[in-house]
């Protein structure tokens, strides 16, 4: 599995702000002809909703950074009939972060395969 992105919010008085605005984005980013979207959020407990990764955000301890990661099967050799199920990719993935960092980790995901021809997903967290 190819890793496309990774990053943090920047620590300040807008690291919330910033999270959240990226729970947007990946819920409502335009489609392939910039049609307008909107994505079944998703995390570790299955479906969620908009509001339930903000209050994620909210409650988070004062320290905390809010990662952003961008991942996609690599369309050649691991995803050449489109049938990953990204879901799945995507818990086994956090599943093994979380047992390498020895701690839990909050997230919410989208997946984005409706406007490039290689499939990714998003996953705010924490």
């Amino acid at each position: 599995m190819a890793v496309v992105r990774a990053n943090y919010c920047k620590k300040g008085v807008s690291e919330r702000k910033i999270a959240k605005a990226n729970i947007y984005y990946i819920q409502n980013r335009p489609g392939r002809n910039k049609e307008r979207q909107s994505r079944l959020l998703f995390g570790p407990s299955g479906n969620m909703g908009r509001a339930e990764a903000y209050q994620c955000i909210t409650e988070a301890p004062k320290g905390t950074y809010f990662y952003r990661l961008k991942l996609s099967p690599d369309p050649k050799t691991e995803d050449r009939k489109r049938d990953v199920s990204m879901h799945k990719l995507t818990r086994a993935m956090m599943k093994g972060l979380e047992k390498r960092l020895k701690t839990a980790i909050a997230w919410a995901a989208a997946l984005h395969n409706d406007h490039t021809d290689i499939r990714h997903g998003n996953y705010p967290g924490r």
